[in-house]
């Protein structure tokens, strides 16, 4: 039975490189890896950058290694925490969710505004177009 499943777990990988070759994919991957890539996400913990009218997250560990044989914690936060979205319909009432947001929408080109040193003197501060 196990010869079985890895077969078919064989065929179904070589299948799957074979139909993302066909519609390049791969080449896309291969792109994309050559390029420079930055992390802007901060750590997920009480600490990261936050709206100030936000209570600060907690957490807790409600399973452990010795006693259960794996960990998970609870973490308790509003939704605007960490690196996230804002979709539409969080500035404004029967506006698109996030769950309405077509995932080919999500990729889109990028422009950077370096900020960083006035960042380091004000964290609070803000983009607007006289600035840009």
């Amino acid at each position: 039975m196990h010869k079985v499943s890895g077969l078919i777990l064989a065929v179904t990988l070589m299948l799957a490189s074979m139909a993302a070759r066909a519609d390049g994919l791969w080449d896309v991957s291969v792109m994309l890896h050559t390029k420079k890539w930055v992390d802007l996400t901060h750590p997920f913990d009480a600490d990261i950058p936050h709206w100030k009218g936000f209570d600060p997250l907690t957490r807790k560990v409600i399973y452990d290694y010795d006693k259960d044989g794996f960990r998970a914690e609870m973490f308790c936060h509003v939704g605007q925490w960490g690196t996230h979205v804002d979709p539409p319909a969080h500035f404004h009432k029967g506006a698109r969710t996030a769950d309405k947001i077509p995932i080919t929408q999500m990729l889109l080109p990028l422009v950077v505004i370096d900020v960083h040193r006035q960042a380091g003197k004000n964290p609070q501060i803000s983009s607007s177009r006289s600035r840009t």
